[in-house]
């Protein structure tokens, strides 16, 4: 994305070496999927958590796009490999949705949630836009109205986050545990206002109807349900009052300020320190989150410090979301 817009090769250098690390550290071949996180030193790796995320692998193909829009051929296969990757291990062809997360060796878990389907529709967009395949926009605007119309019927009109393996509501997910940043309970603020993003996305490639005020109806309630000029912050999470309606409700939620969160090392790894550093000397030795890299290519915010060391800051506003919601 800088090089687009500024044009400095040093950019596409260094958009390339993130893209090389993603694909060729991250790649696990025996089982042929991205592990969700590695440790990185003295130009090996080691794998922390070969769990298989939708959510990571969303990300992959993200990078993937927008790696090929600036010129990095290599990247342009990818795009297809990736999304058949998708299609093959995390597709619920039954419900038009990805299914969410998998063991290192593929055996897909009961957990399905909304979250891995939007980051899927925004690679899916920025995968059309690098090909033109008509492919990526049927499925991105597939995934849209299932999330944004279908599930949404199910509670209060609004975006929910978790559901079960039928993809009925789970309204405790994580009810009790606001350290999980990944899968917070409640309807969250950020994630109506970027569906509403994406739908207007989507309606630039296809002009259908409804797409523009069901975007309006996500930032408006989202921001009406969530917004709080008395503190001057963002609450985090709003829960129904009831869990018996199906239509949309923009004021009968009960909100709910997440606590201070405890800072991970992976979380620090996947959104704050903004760094993840790939080294071929003898010394250095890092965190590499799926995640991280991708948002770190698409952005193409990267600098370079020595042959030996090469720091790759993540994109702003992963960081920026993360930081305002933690405050660690």
């Amino acid at each position: 994305m800088a090089y687009r817009h500024f044009g400095d090769a040093r950019y596409q250098d260094d958009a390339r070496h993130a893209f090389e690390f993603l694909r060729d550290a991250h790649w696990d071949a025996q089982h042929e999927g991205y592990d969700w996180e590695i440790e990185w030193r003295d130009g090996r790796k080691r794998t922390l958590d070969g769990t298989r995320h939708c959510y990571g692998t969303a990300f992959v193909l993200l990078a993937c796009a927008h790696a090929a829009m600036p010129g990095i051929d290599e990247a342009k296969p990818m795009i297809d490999e990736t999304f058949a990757l998708m299609e093959k291990r995390f597709w619920d062809a039954d419900a038009g949705l990805y299914a969410d997360e998998a063991t290192p060796d593929w055996q897909l878990s009961d957990y399905r949630g909304q979250n891995a389907n939007m980051y899927a529709t925004e690679a899916l967009l920025a995968a059309y836009e690098a090909t033109g395949h008509v492919i990526y926009l049927d499925r991105a605007e597939k995934i849209a109205g299932n999330i944004t119309l279908r599930q949404a019927k199910l509670s209060h009109g609004l975006v929910w986050e978790h559901f079960h393996r039928d993809w009925s509501i789970d309204w405790h997910y994580n009810e009790s545990d606001s350290s999980n940043i990944f899968r917070p309970w409640g309807f969250q603020p950020g994630h109506q206002t970027e569906w509403a993003k994406l739908l207007l996305i989507l309606g630039r490639h296809r002009a259908l109807p409804w797409l523009a005020p069901r975007a309006v109806e996500l930032f408006d309630a989202g921001s009406a349900a969530h917004g709080t000029a008395a503190t001057a912050a963002c609450i985090t999470a709003s829960a129904p009052t009831t869990r018996s309606a199906t239509t949309t409700n923009t004021s009968g939620f009960r909100r709910k300020a997440s606590p201070r969160r405890r800072c991970s090392v992976r979380a620090r790894a996947a959104s704050a320190s903004g760094i993840a550093t790939m080294s071929s000397g003898a010394t250095a030795g890092r965190i590499s989150s799926i995640t991280g890299m991708a948002r770190g290519i698409a952005s193409s915010r990267a600098t370079t410090a020595s042959t030996a060391t090469r720091k790759v800051p993540l994109a702003r506003p992963t960081i920026t979301r993360w930081a305002r919601a933690t405050k660690c």
